[in-house]
């Protein structure tokens, strides 16, 4: 089941890529579905994250907030500090697109701490970037 999942997970994400919309939902919702019946936590916000991300892009704010809002909680539970920093981020591109700059730079500064206190570095690029979208 769960590689299943993390197979759906693969081609929504693609299908985002290529903009795709309606076969990257309905395969980012598979893979949300799967995952929470795989019942594994530390796969579950990948798939969130993704989905919160095309929500975003296709202008679903509330479903966006509501998978990002999920996201935080199991990061935050589980002590996943890196699911938190991806979740501010995509928190800050949220606010980004509904036009909430201070609430987007609050975001931007909560991944930039955890970044640095985790070691995240892949993810600096992507601060920097938000951080210079913010000011």
């Amino acid at each position: 089941m769960l590689g299943m999942a993390l197979g759906h997970l693969s081609l929504g994400r693609a299908a985002v890529a290529l903009s795709e919309q309606s076969a990257a939902r309905a395969q980012l919702d598979q893979a949300v579905n799967g995952l929470r019946q795989a019942g594994t936590m530390n796969n579950l916000p990948c798939g969130l994250l993704a989905r919160a991300a095309l929500f975003r892009e296709t202008g679903e704010f509330d479903r966006a907030c509501r998978d990002l809002d999920e996201t935080m909680r199991i990061g935050k539970r589980g002590e996943m500090r890196l699911h938190q920093c991806d979740a501010h981020l995509e928190y800050a591109r949220l606010a980004l697109a509904e036009g909430a700059k201070d609430q987007a730079r609050e975001h931007v500064g909560e991944a930039r701490r955890l970044v640095e206190e985790t070691g995240y570095g892949r993810r600096r690029p992507e601060v920097e970037a938000l951080e210079a979208e913010v000011r």
